[in-house]
């Protein structure tokens, strides 16, 4: 190595050694939790079912009074903790901005923390400002790192040559390793043949010689977002001493206790650009066997199988040099008495692994998705191109499920459209596919702190879905939150309930990535960012769309088969007992390996271990043949053959699509569910008296009314509406192992089922109804009243026919964002139906409705509908609407005027496709009622079978 960098790595050895000292000595004396798997048990056990919120704080220009008006409105709103993350701030504040973990800061933190207490709120935070880790004192030593191999071509003889180069990008660079091939092929390292000048002084032997020459510079990337006091380079992500590092300065800043102030800290999924750290060469060799030195032309551009083998070793070897930085983080978390919230994907691992590592598992959902829900609306142009998939959030559940963690959480609704134009009736159906996907503890994406006396529409994050007291939305909000609120608690109640797991080849992807090209720039260079395999939400059609095992998951999930994924390591924490296979969080049927080429022997022997114990292993297609990575690979694959030539008691079926696997899974005896049939997806829990089920018809396009199979036998059935809060008994009946049970659900309806081992005597029954004649429209005159809103009330009118209130010429109906009450007075000469169904064929975008007096609950989403039979009586009726509209129309006009209101730092203000937002050329948003609202006569059923 160079002398250089072997005085650099002394010194950097020397201050590892002191401020690990330091660190160790710290926590000896001051940690307050000697029993830390309790304390995280307890902390996990008494995080409220409601949602929580990301709350970003900008320039922590926060104060105490504005802090309890923020947090009070959030209560009353049916919130059920914060998220605090600072960002820049607003201009016009500096003066009211706070540096970052500074007496003034933690004094803020410390006082939200106890108003949070006081008002039922949970309180998390993340480790830092922006995101990722990392901010002030970050430097070459714990920086980011970027890589890249310089090829280059020089004669034989002497040979005198500056490898010195400097970036303007980059405070640090220097020359890490050089490897020449000699004429014929040899290689040899030849990196003590580079002064600390970084010139290079050789004989060359030969006419010829070919440099491979790695480089590494840092830090290279700055936090992002960074609020003041924040500022700085991102933290080597694949270092546990720069994690030291980076600790000691909350340590010293939270005096030790961070669970004095906060639940949770937080990490937000990887979007470092880094691919190199320190040791790596020693590293890889350590943990792969052979020297990563020598393979540089393979890294380049190396073409074929030990190009990819080597390649793959890389990535594996950062995969678990990122693992070991993540897991650094919960070992100092649970030492404070604190959880640690993780978003795992982007990351160059296993996202298994990294999401387990974690006390909460984080997923996120970014952009909207494509639902089959009339009405829905969907406009192109205020939507991101990207598509959230229930597959891809399923990775943080399926880790959650199988190594035992009770909680699996969601960065939610995300960009979901574009500002001021995202309705609760579009946050909705997206909250029920992350919760379709295993989640139980959603964030939303979210709130950002403004102080109450900001002109509107107050401080605003520019990558969120603004669901603050300033938006319209918040008029309604509540009960939205109720609904989350009912559907989490579902959703924590037992243990998971799947019965499958399906193996994950991670080492399928690392090998079979696209071989590597030199970059084609003209100076013979190959970045190490090019070579390492980032796993993104936003890249999934490279990564997972294309594989066998995405293939075989659909099949799974469409068969109606309840399953969670699994990764190497936590097969080898798994036991059978008794023919089922039993992880630290869920108990199995069957194991499913999708078609995949390489497995590595470890698994394969755990495998084997569990099918020689009787529990049912199914392979699609064939067995896996080849070892990853390079070193010896020969010799692992012999032992790889022998080990599945000796394999009893495994099944192996075609790849035909979904029938091969249900008849393997039919062998193994798992049964399947009857929902995907209808098109309707499910997630089920079982309890120790049963099982819980949560279904939403978010793709049909029609209502379900049938009788659907249910895999389990039950004594009794319960149907719980999640928006009222109602539960009654399902009529069903049982036999040869299933309950079959009668369903009704409308398009974009969610429902709760229980089954249970024991009748269940307490429930009146569910009722089932059909139409029992034609649909009543409520005729009569219309009044108007405008009662909240901004930016002034308009003008009371009156209508016979309901229309959009911007459609009317009244200009301050045109930009009025807020609630409008309308009340009809209607006449009923018989009402002798057994219920009567209010429709409302045009809400934008919810309502309140109330019938001679009764309030019923509040219609956010589709379906917009309710029985309200009871409440009809003869004669004369009074039907009162509130009906709420987005502030599209108020920015609108804000725009239009051209008010400044966009005064930020850092990336000031976006749109959804990240230009400058300007909402003045927006055609008016249609509010308030329009439509007919109608009554529909209906006939209920009830009997059993």
């Amino acid at each position: 190595m160079l002398a250089n960098k072997n005085s650099l790595n002394m010194k950097i050895l020397a201050s590892w050694i002191i401020i690990i000292s330091s660190i160790l000595s710290v926590r000896c004396s001051t940690d307050k939790q000697p029993d830390a798997a309790s304390a995280q048990k307890q902390l996990l056990q008494s995080t409220n079912a409601k949602p929580w919120s990301y709350w970003w704080w900008m320039g922590n220009a926060v104060d105490t009074a504005n802090i309890d008006y923020n947090l009070k409105k959030y209560a009353e709103a049916g919130i059920g903790g914060l998220h605090i993350v600072p960002i820049y701030g607003v201009k016009g504040y500096e003066s009211q901005f706070i540096q970052y973990l500074s007496p003034e800061w933690i004094d803020m933190l410390a006082y939200t923390a106890k108003k949070c207490k006081e008002l039922g709120l949970g309180l998390d935070m993340t480790l830092g400002t922006g995101w990722c880790f990392g901010g002030p004192g970050v430097d070459e030593k714990t920086g980011s790192m970027f890589g890249y191999i310089e090829k280059r071509k020089i004669g034989g003889g002497p040979v005198r040559l500056d490898l010195k180069v400097s970036h303007e990008k980059y405070p640090f660079s220097h020359v890490e390793s050089v490897l020449a091939v000699l004429p014929g092929g040899k290689r040899t390292d030849i990196t003590k043949q580079v002064n600390e000048q970084e010139t290079l002084i050789w004989d060359a032997p030969g006419d010829s010689v070919t440099l491979f020459i790695q480089r590494i510079h840092g830090p290279v990337f700055k936090v992002k977002r960074a609020a003041p006091g924040g500022e700085g380079f991102m933290l080597d992500p694949f270092s546990v001493e720069a994690m030291e590092y980076y600790l000691q300065r909350f340590d010293s800043a939270l005096d030790g206790n961070t669970g004095k102030y906060v639940r949770a800290i937080y990490h937000d999924s990887y979007e470092y650009r880094a691919d190199w750290s320190y040791g790596v060469f020693d590293e890889f060799e350590k943990r792969r066997g052979y020297d990563l030195r020598l393979f540089l032309p393979e890294l380049y551009g190396g073409r074929g199988d030990t190009a990819l083998r080597v390649i793959a070793d890389y990535r594996r070897t950062m995969a678990e040099m990122h693992r070991e930085y993540i897991r650094r983080v919960t070992q100092w978390a649970e030492s404070h008495g604190v959880l640690f919230r993780n978003q795992g994907h982007g990351s160059p691992a296993n996202w298994l692994d990294i999401y387990a590592e974690a006390s909460i598992p984080e997923t996120e959902a970014f952009g909207a998705s494509v639902f089959n829900i009339p009405g829905l609306t969907r406009k192109k142009e205020y939507i991101n191109k990207d598509h959230p998939n229930r597959f891809v959030m399923k990775f943080a559940s399926s880790a959650a499920h199988v190594a035992g963690r009770p909680l699996v959480s969601s960065e939610s609704n995300t960009w979901l459209r574009e500002h001021f134009q995202v309705a609760l009736s579009h946050s909705k159906p997206e909250l029920d596919k992350l919760m379709l996907a295993g989640v139980n503890h959603i964030f939303y994406h979210g709130i950002t702190y403004s102080p109450k006396e900001a002109p509107w529409p107050g401080w605003l994050f520019y990558a969120s879905t603004n669901f603050g007291p300033t938006n319209s939305i918040f008029h309604h909000f509540h009960a939205q939150n109720k609904y989350v609120d009912r559907c989490q608690k579902t959703l924590r109640e037992g243990s998971p309930g799947n019965d499958i797991l399906l193996y994950f080849p991670i080492q399928d992807i690392w090998h079979a990535a696209d071989s590597p090209k030199p970059e084609t720039d003209g100076k013979n260079q190959r970045n190490f960012m090019e070579i390492l395999y980032k796993l993104s939400v936003h890249n999934a059609k490279d990564w997972l769309y294309p594989t066998p095992f995405y293939r075989t998951a659909r099949a799974l999930d469409s068969l109606g088969y309840a399953f969670d994924y699994v990764s190497d390591d936590q097969l080898f924490e798994a036991s059978v007992i008794d023919k089922t296979l039993k992880t630290p969080g869920g108990k199995y049927k069957a194991l499913v390996v999708p078609r995949c080429d390489y497995m590595p022997l470890k698994t394969m022997r755990a495998v084997k271990a569990m099918a020689d114990h009787g529990f049912p292993v199914i392979f699609i297609d064939k067995m896996p043949d080849k070892a990853p990575g390079y070193h010896e690979f020969e010799k692992r694959e012999h032992e790889l053959a022998e080990l599945t030539a000796s394999m009893k008691n495994v099944d192996i079926f075609q790849d035909d699509g979904s029938e091969g696997i249900e008849k393997a899974l039919a062998v193994a005896e798992v049964k399947k569910e009857d929902f995907p049939a209808y098109g309707i997806p499910f997630i089920r829990r079982k309890r120790d008296d049963g099982y819980t089920y949560f279904i939403s018809n978010l793709y049909r396009g029609t209502a379900l009314d049938d009788t659907v199979m249910l895999a389990v036998e039950a004594k009794d059935v319960i149907i719980t509406d999640p928006v009222t809060g109602i539960s009654c008994k399902a009529l069903f009946a049982v036999g040869r192992g299933v309950t079959s049970m009668k369903l009704q659900i409308s398009p974009g309806q969610a429902l709760i089922i229980r089954t249970y081992d024991i009748p269940q005597n307490s429930h009146e029954k569910w009722a089932y109804f059909h139409e029992a004649g034609s649909p009543i429209a409520i005729m009569g005159k219309w009044k108007v009243e405008f009662i909240e809103g901004r930016p002034a009330l308009p003008e009371p009118y009156e209508t016979d026919s309901l229309t959009s209130w911007a459609a009317r010429e009244d200009p301050e109906a045109q930009r009025f964002a807020g609630t409008a009450r309308y009340t009809v007075h209607f006449n009923m000469e018989n009402n002798e139906a057994d219920d009567y169904l209010l429709k409302l064929t045009g809400v934008h975008e919810s309502a309140l409705v109330r019938l001679n007096g009764h309030e019923f609950p509040v219609l956010f989403a589709h379906p917009y509908q309710m029985r309200v039979g009871r409440r009809i009586k003869k004669g004369d009726n009074v039907l009162e609407i509130e009906a709420t509209n987005l502030s599209a129309n108020c920015i609108r006009d804000l725009d239009k005027r051209k008010v400044s209101w966009k005064n930020y730092y850092n990336i000031n203000f976006v749109n959804i496709n990240y230009k400058p937002f300007d909402a003045s050329a927006w055609p008016l948003t249609p509010s308030g009622l329009t439509g007919e609202v109608r009554l529909i006569p209906l006939k209920i059923t009830n009997n059993n079978y």
